[in-house]
């Protein structure tokens, strides 16, 4: 195994109720409506311009963007953190000698808040992010693999989500699904077969020493 890869939101650390919170915001302030955390999570798929894009139209998403990357910055400060115990993780996959890349749906500019405000660049060599146009995870994870001269066969993608376990397939990566997000589903990811479905960092954790021995 040569590269490990990682999804940023529900994963890596628990943003997925900062995004909410930020959309639910903008939307209030716009449609003049609450919105609650599935009616958001539909249009889920392209980065956030994307999403303002299709619910509030082009012509207003570009202020409805920066209206939300302040709220989302602020926001963010909350986050105590990675999830407890993926220093430790991703410690691991550094003594392993596994090159490390995040790979999210988030766009630039809200994946480069997350990564300065819990230090991902300490931890990882590239951050990959979404496009307003769609989904574009499997794009951008052979981006990577193609970069650095590595076969799918020989890397892994973690993720929270069952598109995540999708990418990974079409690709050839090794398929890990976690479960520590309060708002994982974790009978959706067992039904998406992933090679593994772990609930916690050190189950993670585990599996990589097992790889390892």
């Amino acid at each position: 195994m040569r590269a490990a890869l990682f999804d940023l939101d529900g994963t890596l650390a628990d943003t997925m109720p900062v995004c909410f919170a930020a959309f639910r915001e903008v939307f209030r302030e716009e449609l003049g409506v609450d919105l609650d955390n599935d009616a958001i999570a539909i249009h889920f798929g392209p980065s956030e311009e994307g999403v303002l894009r299709k619910v509030l139209g082009l012509d207003r998403e570009a202020a409805a963007t920066e209206r939300y990357l302040e709220r989302y910055a602020r926001l963010h400060r909350d986050v105590p953190g990675l999830f407890p115990g993926m220093e430790r993780v991703l410690q691991r996959c550094a003594d392993m000698g596994l090159r490390r890349g995040i790979v999210t749906g988030k766009g630039p500019r809200s994946a480069r808040i997350s990564a300065d405000q819990l230090g991902l660049d300490a931890h990882f060599e590239v951050i990959e992010a979404g496009s307003p146009e769609g989904w574009s995870k499997v794009e951008r994870l052979r981006h990577i693999l193609d970069a650095w001269g590595i076969d799918a066969g020989a890397g892994f993608y973690v993720g929270d989500h069952p598109s995540d376990v999708r990418a990974a397939r079409e690709l050839g990566l090794h398929a890990i699904s976690v479960a520590w997000c309060p708002l994982a589903d974790v009978e959706a990811l067992r039904r998406a077969e992933p090679d593994a479905l772990l609930t916690r960092p050190e189950d993670l954790l585990a599996w990589l020493d097992e790889l390892r021995a």
